[in-house]
């Protein structure tokens, strides 16, 4: 089955629902204004906290979501990216667990986590206040949209190196989700 997890900003929780039928499955409170989800492989959810300072990890099992660990990760964590062919595929022996990217809009940075260690592994600047993250398809590049000004910003994944930035506008906020 199909699941979709979403982020209920304004209640602090997670809702986990089944997508072929629409129902919800299960619900959790995970912090403070969460933002964004993302599934890390197929039973975690990772889940950005804006007003907590961290990412939730959380737990599908046993038809029940569990809050497994937070990681403490900067100011006013936004969008997730997940990068790696293992996200869809995971278990496989031999894989190596995927990449998880989170924008860090206080500190004008993405923060690349280390999930299993429950740690920031390191962070590499972006322009201002950056909301989103998606990676490209070739799994090489992470494309990051930064708010002031409204700037989309790539950066090569295994190196953390500012491949290129391109100011969209001046004096724009609120970039959205870059589709790549």
């Amino acid at each position: 089955k199909t699941l979709v997890a979403t982020a209920n900003h304004t209640s602090g929780t997670v809702s986990l629902v089944q997508l072929a039928t629409g129902k919800v499955l299960y619900e959790i409170a995970v912090g403070r204004r969460p933002v964004d989800v993302a599934w890390w492989n197929a039973s975690t959810v990772l889940v950005s906290l804006l007003d907590d300072d961290a990412v939730a990890v959380l737990s599908w099992q046993h038809n029940r979501l569990e809050l497994t660990r937070t990681i403490p990760v900067g100011d006013a964590p936004r969008g997730l990216a997940i990068v790696g062919p293992e996200a869809s595929h995971p278990g496989t022996p031999g894989q190596t667990p995927p990449r998880a990217f989170v924008a860090l809009s206080g500190h004008d940075a993405i923060a690349e986590l280390d999930v299993a260690a429950g740690r920031v592994l390191r962070r590499f600047p972006t322009g201002g206040q950056p909301g989103w993250l998606t990676p490209t398809p070739n799994h090489r590049w992470l494309v990051a949209c930064a708010n002031v000004p409204g700037e989309v910003w790539v950066h090569d994944i295994a190196t953390g190196k500012k491949l290129s930035r391109r100011t969209i506008f001046d004096d724009g906020f609120n970039l959205g989700r870059p589709v790549v």
